[in-house]
């Protein structure tokens, strides 16, 4: 599972064990200005599209790493159960979306949602 938590401006996702072994990657960190969108429970498939460069793929048990479109750009995936996942939409950063499984995708999604409110309250205050 991925831990995800918000500081100041910045998301940061991190991988546990396994997850940064297959994805190749420990940590992720996104601007809260970045997120356009943030999903739970609607991911229907661990199936990217694109070629991985690099992570694993094994069908049916682990999607993770990193995948390349060239009508979408760049994704990270680390998911072995979908209905475990959140699925963050970006724009501005290397990745256009990242796909992560987390303990309670509801309460995390909710939490970001927060995050990226209270992060444009701040900015249009100012």
């Amino acid at each position: 599972m991925a831990t995800i938590s918000v500081e100041g401006d910045r998301l940061h996702i991190r991988m546990s064990g396994w997850q940064s072994f297959f994805a190749l990657r420990r940590a992720i960190d996104v601007p809260l200005h970045c997120i356009v969108s943030v999903d739970a429970g609607s991911l229907t498939s661990k199936m990217p599209d694109g070629i991985r460069l690099p992570g694993t793929y094994v069908p049916k048990l682990i999607t993770a790493g990193s995948y390349w479109w060239k009508e979408k750009g760049w994704s990270f995936w680390s998911v072995r159960r979908v209905e475990k996942a959140i699925d963050l939409r970006l724009r501005d950063h290397h990745f256009s979306r990242i796909v992560v499984e987390v303990d309670d995708p509801h309460a995390t999604a909710r939490m970001i949602d927060e995050a990226i409110r209270s992060y444009v309250n701040v900015v249009t205050a100012a």
